[in-house]
């Protein structure tokens, strides 16, 4: 795609006609309930955020819930935050919060959305107060002017020391640098053909105010600018004069990390100003600590995410903040260009979930798929954290569990009804192990109909010895029906099924499970691929009467050859296994279970065989001969990567004749076994000495010295 600079600042629309827009893409999803449509103010009754959360409470939390319970009206609690955001000093004590909001950006689409809906007195009010704010001095950075006061009310922190003043200068300049020169977000448009007062010239503008503690910070747009995506609009930011009575030691560390995340904002304003609140949130406390990687303030907020797994990834208040796992996720799996490259795809939709879905699906993936594997990472957070997931998981605390079981069997299991998945959200189910010789869990679900709510279910183990591992997705068929059988329970601790709400709009998912736990019996037979790198086959016997030993044999195509896998019998037990760690990547694997009699007969159990796909790609290669030297025939396992195409075995002496070309046509996708009796293509034996096998395929080519003695 093609990123162009700023577009051309002519301004087409005027603030109020710009951001009373804003009403249409903004939705509030408030404890199952819709949100308010333009006609009609929020509904009187729904469900008060973050009460159920923390004894904290945020100004916007406060009067939210001053407005449900009936003590402020509609149009007296959009004034109270229009006070709280435009003149901290005016908004009485009870609505003052005791923790800051993370960012101020969302209150004011909320505010100027709902202005149409507010008695003129009112709305002209919030106007007079929302003016773009006024400062004694400025200076000029590259692409900033940072307008600040050095007396007053909100003199910059440590006047005359001009420290702060010029920590913030550094801020701005490195957030521009990584965000938009090294990320490729947009650069803001320039305000400098704005009507009316912008701020002295076309430099971004960023005012230092005095906020209160209500917000660390807030980015505002104003106009929409012509020669660039249709939706794009210049805009200023707004931040703390001190961030004294923030709770941190160093009170520019809240300033460099509001300064990034609103300066995000600006961005996302020249992308699409009308995107929904939620994912301009997730990105820009994901930018933050792209700029800001030590600070980490975006901790505080992934609580308010995992501990409620089952709203959807659209709920709004804090969880927005949260949310930013998602990003670290995507982030993870295709790098950091994602995030900027996505939203140059929400340029033309103001749907995120349409335009995250469009480009995953053009990456060869989906929403769907990649919202699974989000969830299913979620898990490995906190003391869950492994290594192999999100690079500071062990640092964000655990993924809540909506239900967990300690005895078994367990018959029409359910999440509890407040916690059923809403739309792209997840439960956790936890299947505790109390100890017992039962060595598989059993797990039937019963979920919705895929074509009417999609979902998925996915496993991850945790052992004894707190080792945790994805074990698998569960299939599920037409009806939404599946079962799945984890294998090795006595060695495990716990085990997590993960169900996920994959729809896009059904909240409130139902779903049944039953659980049970039992022994293998006589006829199990099966295998599966672990990390790192081995494949687990594991059986079970009644009994052990008449057994002499096991045999396990494998082989590396279907209908091919099957070998013995070790050099003498494994001893008969009645529950065993046996690790395979002679594997390849992209390798398909049967393997067979031989139980030699004392009488001399064989037998096998189950259905005799156990096919295992082993993850990742197969590569061309050509293993040692074996017996190296020879006398009679040696063999040499090879792998062809390419299906149907040609590949080629020869023989040469040292000379670099060619003695016998053992293969020479299309060859089939897998591993096979050349076999060489030591003669020519003539069918002469050849003379003793050394001799090189060579393997091609596709420009690739592999070669084996072999050594024959007559």
């Amino acid at each position: 795609m093609t990123r162009s600079g700023a577009p051309s600042p002519a301004a087409t629309l005027t603030l109020a006609l710009l951001l009373s827009a804003l009403l249409l893409a903004t939705s509030t999803v408030v404890a199952g309930a819709t949100s308010p449509s333009s006609a009609q103010p929020a509904a009187a009754n729904a469900a008060p955020p973050d009460l159920d959360r923390s004894p904290e409470r945020t100004t916007t939390a406060l009067i939210d819930a001053a407005h449900h319970d009936g003590r402020l009206s509609f149009e007296e609690s959009i004034l109270m935050k229009a006070w709280s955001l435009y003149a901290p000093d005016r908004l009485p004590e009870a609505y003052r919060g005791s923790v800051p909001e993370k960012c101020g950006s969302p209150t004011a689409r909320e505010i100027e959305a709902a202005l149409p809906e507010l008695a003129q007195a009112v709305a002209s009010e919030i106007r007079d107060t929302r003016v773009r704010p006024l400062n004694q001095t400025y200076i000029d950075t590259e692409h900033f002017r940072i307008h600040y006061d050095t007396t007053g009310g909100a003199t910059i922190l440590n006047w005359p020391d001009t420290s702060y003043r010029d920590a913030i200068a550094v801020s701005v300049e490195l957030s521009w640098d990584l965000e938009v020169d090294g990320l490729g977000f947009r650069p803001p448009p320039s305000d400098g053909s704005d009507p009316g007062d912008h701020g002295g010239n076309g430099l971004y503008d960023v005012y230092v105010q005095d906020l209160g503690t209500s917000y660390y910070g807030y980015a505002l747009p104003t106009y929409l600018q012509p020669g660039g995506p249709a939706q794009d609009a210049s805009s200023y930011l707004v931040i703390d004069n001190d961030y004294l009575g923030f709770g941190y030691p160093d009170p520019q560390d809240p300033m460099k990390v509001t300064v990034a995340h609103e300066f995000n904002h600006s961005c996302q304003f020249a992308h699409n100003v009308y995107q929904e609140s939620w994912y301009m949130e997730c990105s820009a406390v994901w930018a933050e600590d792209i700029v800001y990687d030590s600070i980490n303030d975006y901790y505080f907020y992934i609580p308010y995410y995992l501990n409620y797994p089952y709203r959807s990834i659209e709920y709004e208040y804090t969880a927005m903040y949260g949310s930013t796992v998602w990003n670290h996720y995507l982030a993870h799996q295709f790098g950091n260009d994602i995030v900027p490259d996505i939203w140059y795809d929400l340029e033309s939709t103001d749907d995120a979930l349409a335009g995250l879905d469009s480009h995953l699906t053009g990456l060869g993936s989906g929403l769907e798929d990649e919202f699974l594997g989000c969830a299913t990472w979620n898990w490995f957070t906190g003391s869950r954290d492994d290594g192999g997931h999100y690079e500071e998981g062990a640092s964000w605390g655990l993924a809540a569990a909506q239900r967990t079981y300690t005895s078994y069997p367990v018959v029409g299991g359910a999440p509890q009804s407040l916690h059923r998945p809403d739309h792209i959200g997840a439960n956790y189910i936890l299947f505790s192990n109390t100890g017992g010789p039962d060595d598989q869990l059993e797990v039937s679900y019963d979920g919705p109909v895929p074509a009417s709510t999609e979902n998925r279910v996915f496993f991850n183990t945790k052992t004894t010895g707190n080792a945790t591992a994805e074990y698998g997705e569960m299939t599920l068929n037409g009806f939404g029906n599946g079962n799945m059988l984890v294998s090795g329970w006595d060695g495990l601790n716990q085990v997590c099924m993960v169900v996920v709400n994959v729809s896009r709009t059904v909240d409130n998912m139902e779903y049944t499970y039953d659980i049970d736990v039992s022994s293998p019996v006589e006829g199990v037979f099966y295998a599966s691929f672990v990390e790192p790198m081995s494949v687990i086959v594991r059986w079970s016997l009644v009994s052990l009467s008449g057994i002499e030993g096991i045999e396990l044999l494998r082989a590396t195509s279907e209908g091919g050859e099957f070998t013995p896998i070790t050099t003498e019998l494994l001893a008969p037990e009645l529950i065993a296994s046996f690790t395979d760690t002679d594997i390849r990547p992209g390798d398909e694997l049967w393997y067979r279970l031989v139980l030699v009699m004392d009488d001399g007969t064989e037998d096998t159990i189950g259905d005799g065989l156990a096919h295992v796909t082993v993850d990742g790609t197969l590569g061309i290669s050509l293993s040692r001969p074996m017996p190296n030297p020879f006398r009679d025939a040696t063999e040499l396992e090879f792998a062809t990567p390419l299906d149907g195409e040609r590949a080629a075995i020869r023989i040469y002496d040292l000379r670099g004749r060619l003695v016998r070309t053992l293969l020479d046509e299309a060859a089939a996708y897998g591993r096979h076994v050349a076999r060489w009796d030591g003669t020519d293509d003539s069918g002469r034996s050849v003379a003793s000495g050394v001799y090189f096998c060579s393997l091609e395929q596709g420009g690739a080519y592999l070669t084996q010295k072999l050594m024959l003695l007559k």
